[in-house]
This record gives C-alpha cells, structure tokens and sequence, in this order.
C-alpha cells in the first residue's frame, strides 16, 4: 500500500467516524483499528489528530470555493434574467455537496458548532460571512438593475435567503440524517430552497408593486360604480331605517297594549287575592265560633252532671258498690 492510499484511507475513515461520533469522541487508536494499521503508522502521516480535522477543513473549502463568478458574468446573468443568476449561484452550491464527504464534513461542522472553537470559527467565516456578502451582492444586484425595489435592503433580503438554506441543510444533515448515507436525497432540499427564493423575490419586484399601483389607480368608471353603489347604499339605509322605525312604533304600539292588559289582570288578581283573604278570614272566624261552642256545651254538661251527682248522692253510692262487688 502506497503513502498516498494510506493517507487517503485515514482521511475517509476520519470523516466517517468524525460525523458520526463527533470529534472528541474519536481517538487515533480506533481511526488505525478501522483503516488497518498500527496507530504509530498514522503519526507518519499526521502529527496529531487536529492535524487531521484541519486536512478535512482545507478540503472542505477547496470544494467551496471550486465554482467562482467574476461581476462581468454577473452583469451577463443579469441581462439574461434574474433568475439565470440565481440558478448559477443555486447550481454551484448544490455541485459542492454532491459528493458523500462533503455531506459528511457538513454533518461534522454542524454537531461540532458548540464544541470545538476551530470549527464554529470556521463555520462563521466560510459558510456565513462569505456567503451572505455573495447574496448580499446579487440582491443589491437586483436593487440596481430595477428588478426589486429600491428601498429593499440586500442584506436582510441574504439572510432570509441564505439562512433558510442552511437549516435546511442542518435539517437534512442532522435532524433527518438517514441510517444508510446513500438514501440521502438533496434534490427535494434544493427545490425547497429555490421555492423560497421565488418567494422573496416575488414580495419585493417592482413588478408587483406596479401591479398594485395599478390595481389601485382611480378611473372614471371605478369612480362612476362607486358612486351608484354609495347611492344605493344609501337608498337601502334610508329604507331599512324606515322600515325599522315603523316596526319600532308597531312594536311600541303592542307593549302598551300588553302593559295594560297586564295592568288590568293584575287588578283583576289582586280583587280575587283580596276575595280570598277575605273567605279566609270568615273561615277561621266560623271555626273558632265552633269550637267556642263546642267548649261551651262541654262545659254546661260537667257543670249538669255535678249538679245530678250531687243532688242524687245515694245512686252514686250504689253505683260505686256495685264496681266495688
């Protein structure tokens, strides 16, 4: 085996366990157990392990910054049509991760972000700053050549570009990221990305403001409709307010009506209420006459029967005996 192949071998095995363990987590012992060789054999080819990751870096970049656009073939892309533009820019980011180290290397910079400061530095640099002035460019592009408004601002109009991009990215490097490397498809991702593009591009043209201007430029005839449609509106007030104050007087009219025939039958119920009492009160003067009486005849009968006893104290006697017997 050659030194080339070898270093070449270390380099793939590196990129694969890296992206799948994470850096740290990753010693030069296991990348020699994986590649075949004693771990003193890797030290021929690198110093130590960040010598590495720095090798997998600089291949990273290099692949980036493979595809490069000079202004004049902006200004060419530009004539043609915006989105001739667009699709080199979209076409040259989808070149550079059209191969399973770059996706790899992606994956290892995205779980690596709050670990290590090398890679978040890198991160930044490359694959933020960098490529947000680019968009920033074709935006103020755009702005110049009247093809989106005036007072857009390119670089918040990069970000929102260029952001999503890279979630997306993430979300199919990391949250999504498939068992098996080879059924990762960035097609579907790329196409998502240009339909946020159009998105963005759509609510900021000039085209669409004329549209609007337009939609809302007066005319004799729109002032003409709306003038026989406020007339008819008003035609309509005037008559649904005229209808309503007849139903109100006729409903007026009824709750009158109804208040005195509540007023009567109330008189009505309270003459009966009184009746009633009245009944009530004859009722309890009977009962209590009777029971006077009742009480009366009671009494003249004791007072009858004393008066008997007493004039009559021999039958008594007798009648006493006899229970006596």
């Amino acid at each position: 085996m050659s030194n080339i192949n070898t270093k070449e071998k270390i380099f793939n095995v590196a990129i694969d366990l890296f992206s799948k363990k994470g850096y740290n987590k990753v010693s030069i012992r296991e990348i020699a157990e994986k590649v075949g060789i004693k771990e003193s054999s890797i030290y021929y080819h690198y110093s130590k392990k960040e010598d590495i990751l720095d090798n997998i870096l600089d291949y990273f970049i290099e692949r980036i910054n493979r595809i490069e656009i000079t202004e004049e073939q902006m200004n060419e892309l530009l004539k043609q049509d915006p989105m001739a533009l667009y699709h080199f820019g979209s076409e040259s980011f989808k070149s550079q991760y059209n191969s399973l180290e770059m996706i790899k290397i992606l994956r290892l910079i995205f779980i690596e972000l709050y670990h290590n400061i090398k890679i978040r530095n890198f991160f930044l640099e490359e694959l933020i700053n960098d490529p947000l002035n680019f968009w920033t460019l074709i935006f103020q592009s755009f702005i110049d050549k009247n093809i989106i408004k005036e007072d857009s601002n390119p670089r918040k109009l990069a970000q929102s570009y260029y952001n999503y991009s890279v979630f997306k990215m993430f979300e199919s490097t990391v949250l999504n990221y498939p068992e098996y490397l080879h059924e990762i498809n960035l097609d579907p991702i790329f196409d998502n990305i240009e339909d946020h593009f159009n998105f963005i591009l759509d609510a900021v043209s000039i085209k669409n403001k004329d549209n609007h201007n337009h939609k809302n430029k007066p005319n004799s005839n729109n002032n003409s409709n709306k003038q026989d449609f406020n007339n008819k509106n008003k035609h309509n007030k005037n008559n649904y307010n005229e209808n309503n104050k007849n139903n109100f007087d006729k409903n007026k009219h009824n709750k009158n009506n109804y208040n005195e025939n509540n007023k009567n039958n109330f008189d009505k119920n309270k003459h009966n209420k009184n009746n009633l009492n009245k009944n009530n009160h004859n009722k309890n003067n009977f009962n209590k006459k009777v029971i006077s009486d009742k009480n009366n005849v009671d009494n003249q009968n004791l007072n009858n029967k004393k008066d008997y006893n007493k004039n009559n104290p021999n039958k008594q006697i007798n009648k006493d005996k006899k229970y006596l017997r």
